[in-house]
């Protein structure tokens, strides 16, 4: 069972990678047909926009986080028009390693109250 999930992985490796070369072969097709006077515009449009661009992305991130200080602060959820900050209760966590020593410890009415969920799975890429 664990070769063919194995198998399976690296199949979704070779796909990924597959996509990885479409989009570096579409770049430089691109980049082929691109001569050095429209490059050359090109740079400038960025270069016009750079600035204002990050302008706008200062002050989004600043009231972003004005936005939700001011939202921790009242307790509530807020909407906008077309954005809204959820306010979301603590979490509570417990020291499982603790409890599960001290209901081992002869307190064992404490696992009563254990609950365990169904397991999950994610797929991340090992960084090599």
């Amino acid at each position: 069972m664990t070769e063919q999930i194995v198998k399976q992985l690296d199949l979704l490796a070779d796909y990924k990678d597959q996509l990885a070369v479409f989009e570096l072969q579409k770049t430089e097709l691109r980049a082929s047909i691109l001569t050095p006077e429209i490059r050359t515009k090109l740079a400038e449009i960025e270069d016009e926009f750079a600035g204002q661009v990050d302008v706008v992305n200062a002050k989004i991130a600043v009231l972003t986080e004005e936005v939700k200080n001011a939202v921790l602060a009242i307790g509530e959820t807020v909407k906008g028009k077309y954005i809204m900050v959820t306010w979301n209760k603590p979490r509570v966590t417990w020291d499982t390693h603790g409890l599960n020593g001290y209901a081992l410890a002869g307190h064992q009415e404490l696992m009563a109250f254990q609950k365990i969920g169904d397991p999950s799975t994610t797929i991340r890429d090992i960084r090599t």
